[in-house]
């Protein structure tokens, strides 16, 4: 990233369900089952590498959220953020996905505890390091994010950074 750059905008993109229309564990463990022939070998998910495994599972982009992503993709201005619930060690696999649908970002961020916390952290680090932003955009998916997020929100609003949050609907 060009440290010249004057930052004053913060697009922040959620990867599952938002960037990327991932499979949910009720769904994805059964096609786990038709396509591998296997019961799914987990307890959990979301922290599972084979949860993102593009030979069993059809992951497309969010066509709204890409036409969101292109708006600015070139804009020097926006610091694009990619801010996922996924752990750290499934930043390969993220990542390859990501790059193999064009989305290149800033900055890659990854679940470090509580989701929502971890986030809501994350951003607050954003506009502590980026302190001429004046706008920061959200894109989630999880309905309960984006409630907590809105309340949140006055913390930005009240020093004089404009914030909104885009919920993509499933």
């Amino acid at each position: 990233m060009n440290i010249n750059r004057n930052i004053n905008r913060i697009e922040v993109f959620d990867f599952d369900g938002a960037l990327i229309s991932t499979p949910l564990p009720d769904d994805g463990k059964i096609q786990w089952i038709v396509k591998t022939g296997l019961e799914w070998p987990h307890k959990g998910w979301w922290d599972k590498k084979e949860s993102l495994n593009r030979e069993v599972f059809d992951m497309n982009v969010v066509q709204e959220v890409i036409e969101a992503y292109n708006k600015v993709k070139d804009d020097d201005s926006t610091l694009k953020v990619m801010l996922t619930g996924r752990v750290k060690s499934l930043s390969n696999d993220v990542e390859l996905i990501l790059s193999d649908n064009n989305l290149v970002f800033d900055e890659y961020h990854y679940n470090g505890g509580d989701v929502l916390n971890s986030k809501i952290i994350i951003v607050e680090d954003l506009v502590k390091r980026y302190n001429k932003v004046k706008n920061v955009v959200l894109y989630d998916d999880r309905v309960e994010h984006v409630t907590e997020f809105k309340k949140w929100s006055s913390k930005l609003t009240n020093i004089g950074i404009g914030f909104s949050i885009k919920l993509i609907e499933k």
